[in-house]
C-alpha cells in the first residue's frame, strides 16, 4: 500500500517497472561490464603489434622460466625418489630415467 506522497509505508519510493512488467536483475557490476563491452565492440582498431625488441624480451623469459620450472622438477624428483633409494644402482637408474624424460619431454 502506498501512503501519503506515492510511497511506501517503508520509506522507499516505488520503482518504475519497464514494459512488460519484469524489471532487470542485473547488478551494477554487470551493467558497468556490458557497457563497456558495448563500447569496445563499437572501436573497429585492431591492436597495435609488438614491437620486434619486446617480442624477442619476451620469448626469452619464456625461455628462461621453462629452463627454471624444468630444473625446479628435476631437483624435487629427485628428493622425492632418488634420496629414498639406498642403493648406488638405484641412484645411477633414476639418474638415467629422468635426464631421458627430460630430453624427450623438454628438448
Amino acid at each position: 500500500q502506498l501512503g501519503a506522497h506515492g510511497r511506501h509505508r517503508g520509506g522507499r519510493e516505488k520503482k518504475p517497472q519497464p514494459a512488460g512488467g519484469k524489471t532487470s536483475k542485473k547488478g551494477k557490476t554487470e551493467q558497468a561490464k556490458d557497457g563497456g563491452l558495448a563500447k569496445l565492440r563499437g572501436k573497429s582498431q585492431p591492436h597495435p603489434s609488438p614491437s620486434k625488441a619486446s617480442t624477442e624480451v619476451d620469448q626469452q623469459r619464456i625461455v628462461q622460466t621453462v629452463r627454471v620450472m624444468v630444473r625446479l622438477w628435476c631437483h624435487e624428483s629427485t628428493r622425492v625418489y632418488a634420496d629414498r633409494m639406498i642403493e648406488d644402482e638405484g641412484r645411477s637408474w633414476f639418474q638415467a630415467l629422468l635426464e631421458g624424460c627430460v630430453r624427450h619431454c623438454f628438448c
